[in-house]
């Protein structure tokens, strides 16, 4: 059974950026394994890594490498690509969550520039990243009738 997921076009960008955060995670994951001494007699430190490297490049050769013409919805099968849309999520959440903080003193910057500011945007979709997580977090909890494990995807505090 499929558990399908809206990312509405305005945050796929967004998951995208999260996704090759994630990807590049993982192959320091990987490099690190390859650094360890024993490494050859355990080809299973191996597993853990590789799987998260394929399952990112997995949903990223789904939704696309690179940005599309026209930004568009996507929509996700969390029966295959949960833990990649999690954990993408999770770190632009983390990211934006300090775009927000420092807003103000970028916009003080911008405006010595004669920019306009930025801070209104990067609240709206930092705003809109949040709902769309919590929503993710609750379809999550309705099809395994509980919540998934905290420590994998909990929303990040402050």
């Amino acid at each position: 059974m499929s558990r399908m997921f809206r990312i509405p076009a305005e945050l796929v960008r967004t998951l995208r950026m999260g996704l090759h955060s994630e990807l590049g995670g993982a192959a320091q994951e990987i490099e690190s394994v390859s650094d360890r001494y024993g490494r050859h007699r355990h080809p299973e430190w191996y597993e853990e890594p590789l799987a998260k490297f394929d399952g990112v490049r997995a949903l990223l050769d789904e939704v696309g490498w690179g940005e599309s013409p026209k930004p568009i919805d996507i929509v996700v099968d969390l029966t295959k690509h949960q833990c990649a849309t999690l954990g993408s999520l999770r770190s632009q959440m983390c990211i934006h969550r300090d775009m927000v903080e420092e807003a103000e003193v970028v916009d003080r910057e911008r405006a010595k520039q004669g920019k306009p500011p930025k801070a209104p945007a990067t609240i709206a979709r930092a705003e809109a990243l949040s709902a769309l997580f919590a929503r993710l977090w609750l379809v999550l909890a309705d099809a395994e009738d509980k919540a998934p494990d905290p420590d994998q995807a909990a929303p990040p505090t402050d």
